[in-house]
C-alpha cells in the first residue's frame, strides 16, 4: 500500500499512530452536542436553531462551523415542515395561474430588448 501511496513504510506507520489534531476531537464533541440537540427537536432543527441553543447553553461556537458539521454528519439533515413541499410546473400541487402557467408570468413585464 505504500507504495501506491508513493509514502515511505515508516512515515504510514507514523501517521497511522498519531492522535487526532486538537481540532478534530473539538469538533468530534461538538458534534455530540449537535446531534442530542437534533435528536431532542425530532430531527427539525437546522444550523440556525442549533446554533442558537448551543449560545444559549454558553457554548462559544460560529454559525458556519455549526453548519459544516451538520453537513459531513449527513443524516442529521432536518425534515421539511409538512404543507410546504415545493412543486415545479407539472406536478400535482403546483400552485400557478389558472392556465398553469408560474405567477411571474404576465405581470406587465416587458424586456428592454423586445421594444
Amino acid at each position: 500500500m505504500c507504495r501506491v501511496l508513493a509514502v515511505s513504510t515508516s512515515g504510514y506507520y507514523a501517521w497511522h499512530k498519531r492522535s487526532l489534531s486538537t481540532r478534530t476531537q473539538v469538533d468530534l464533541e461538538l458534534l455530540e452536542q449537535i446531534q442530542a440537540i437534533h435528536a431532542r427537536s425530532d430531527r427539525t432543527y437546522g444550523a440556525p436553531r442549533i446554533h442558537k441553543e448551543l449560545t444559549h447553553w454558553g457554548i462559544c461556537v460560529g454559525k458556519k462551523l455549526v453548519a459544516r458539521l451538520i453537513r459531513q454528519a449527513n443524516p442529521l439533515r432536518g425534515q421539511p415542515k409538512k404543507g410546504c413541499e415545493n412543486h415545479t410546473p407539472g406536478e400535482a400541487g403546483f400552485q400557478g395561474t389558472r392556465s398553469g402557467e408560474p405567477r411571474f408570468y404576465g405581470l406587465g413585464f416587458q424586456s428592454a430588448l423586445g421594444r
